[in-house]
Parts: C-alpha cells; structure tokens; sequence
C-alpha cells in the first residue's frame, strides 16, 4: 500500500494535488552511524523520517526520502580533518565533511524553496540519551553521562526501581 505522503510513492497528479492541499517539505536526515551493538547503522536517518511522516499525516505535506548523510561530529569536521582519521570515527561508521553537508542541505533546502514549498521542516534523529527509569524520566546533566539516579541512557540503569521492573530485553 502506498502511503499518500511519500515523495517517492506519490504520481505526478497526486504530487500536485498535496502539495495544493499543504505546500509544506519534510525531510528526515541523519548519519549512518555506529550506535553499539542494540541498534541499527542506519536508525538516525530513518526514525527522522518515520517522525516526519507522522507529521504529515496530521499537518498534511510531502515527506522528502531519508537524506543519509551527516557531520562528523560537532560542528562536524572539514574535509582535511576527516580525510586524516586524526579523531576517531566509529567505524563502520558513514561521514562527510561539513563542506559537503552544506552543500547538499543548502542546495536541498533552495530546490525545495524553488518548487515552491512554503516551509520546510527537517528533521533529525541525534539526541541525548533519556532516561529509561520510570521514577525520573530526566536527561542527563550537561557534562553528564548518568542522570541523578544513575540511568546511563544505554539500559544499564542503578536505579533499583528501574533494575526490578525492567526484563533485560527492555533497553532505552
């Protein structure tokens, strides 16, 4: 089944007739990165997307496919730094430089414009890790990788309410 939202699902005429509707982008970006052994290479870029389509089906719009590529930290790293492998990069971890990640936000961002959408909104997937303990539910303190009752983000919480309640299955 098609999903009427789906730049890449939708004909011509259906193009046209959202965009008549809602004449707004949405763009779900991210880096195929690393993220340890519980989680896909290529999360970032596509729970981006998925929050995108959620989006449209409410607000109306055309969700643009997943643009999966991203910085290398941050603000992300030059080309000459990158092409050094002086920090490390997680492999198999996929970067550009952020010459290039302007380039093809810049040049994405003004051909949407072009078309003539009055907005777009772009969405990424990078975000500190939440603490799964039911009892807090914080982030961690700036400069912080735990929150006060020890949750690391990653399912290895210290919290005992956390630790009893939770299967080893259930991380983050």
């Amino acid at each position: 089944m098609r999903h009427c939202h789906k730049w890449e699902e939708l004909l011509p005429e259906e193009f046209y007739e959202e965009f008549a509707r809602a004449p707004i982008a949405y763009w779900g970006c991210g880096g195929m990165e690393d993220h340890g052994l519980h989680n896909a290479l290529g999360a970032d870029p596509y729970v981006a997307y998925d929050l995108c389509l959620r989006t449209a089906d409410i607000a109306g719009g055309i969700v643009f496919p997943p643009v999966p590529f991203a910085l290398a930290g941050i603000p992300g790293l030059s080309r000459e730094e990158l092409r050094s492998r002086e920090p490390y990069t997680y492999p198999p971890s996929l970067w550009v430089s952020r010459e290039v990640c302007e380039q093809l936000y810049l040049e994405l961002l003004e051909s949407l414009a072009d078309l003539g959408f009055r907005a777009c909104l772009a969405a990424g997937d990078t975000t500190r890790p939440r603490c799964s303990c039911r009892s807090c539910a914080s982030a961690p303190a700036a400069g912080s990788a735990r929150c006060a009752c020890g949750e690391d983000g990653l399912g290895t919480s210290a919290c005992q309410s956390c630790r009893s309640s939770r299967s080893p299955m259930a991380t983050g």
